[in-house]
């Protein structure tokens, strides 16, 4: 499945996206996993959602109306897999482009994730309110387990690499803060992934179970469980 996150800044700042390929990968159960959603089978194996980011880019200076057109030539390009799911950083400016998207003549169905200083994620009418901490948690634990990666032949993946690796936390009046301690270097490209890995890790569970029944291994497909979207 794909997908892909999108931070938007304000009038004719940088618009950052990610375009992001999930896929299972069967590895050896050596614990159980914190975060196990199936009722456990008696399985020697386990296949496991992975994220590779395939594609990166930046809109600089761009209307918002510009940014819904190109959002919108992007969902529809070919190599954008069937289902795929568009998550968009609604915190402030990016409600607009939400409404944009699904209005005519796109007509889209883009998933708004905001980023809140909460402590819990509730619904909204463009999609989910989310804590903050819950973002960057999530995008922390996939790096640190080796779930996320990138390609060294996208062509901006110099600063994909550089904001990924300069993300910090910090305590600003009383409040933890994430970004970048150097104010020079952007932000959008984790914020972009982070929503899109969000979404992603609620809406498909990490772990699925492979049951250890004969000529199970070869007739199982994820695609049928509807978790690759192909």
């Amino acid at each position: 499945m794909t997908i892909i996150g999108v931070d938007l800044g304000r009038v004719f700042d940088a618009a950052a996206i990610v375009v992001i390929e999930d896929k299972l990968i069967e590895v050896p159960v050596t614990a159980q996993p914190r975060t196990r959603r199936i009722t456990p089978l008696d399985i020697p194996t386990l296949l496991t959602r992975v994220y590779g980011v395939i594609e990166v880019g930046r809109m600089v200076r761009v209307s918002y109306t510009e940014v819904a057109r190109r959002l919108y030539v992007l969902a529809e390009h070919p190599r954008i897999s069937r289902p795929y799911a568009l998550v968009i950083d609604a915190t402030g400016v990016g409600i607009a482009i939400c409404d944009m998207l699904r209005d005519p003549p796109y007509n889209l169905s883009p998933i708004g994730v905001t980023s809140t200083p909460g402590r819990s994620v509730t619904e909204s009418t463009w999609g989910y309110n989310v804590p903050k901490q819950d973002l960057m948690d999530n995008l922390e634990i996939l790096l640190e387990r080796e779930r996320l990666t990138w390609s060294g032949r996208m062509e901006d993946v110099v600063a994909y690499r550089e904001q990924m690796e300069n993300m910090r936390r910090g305590v600003k009046n009383k409040r933890e803060t994430f970004g970048a301690e150097d104010d020079r270097i952007h932000d959008d490209y984790p914020s972009a992934t982070a929503v899109a890995l969000w979404y992603a890790e609620k809406i498909l569970p990490p772990y699925i179970d492979l049951p250890n029944l004969a000529g199970a291994r070869k007739q199982y497909n994820p695609a049928t469980h509807g978790l690759t979207g192909r």
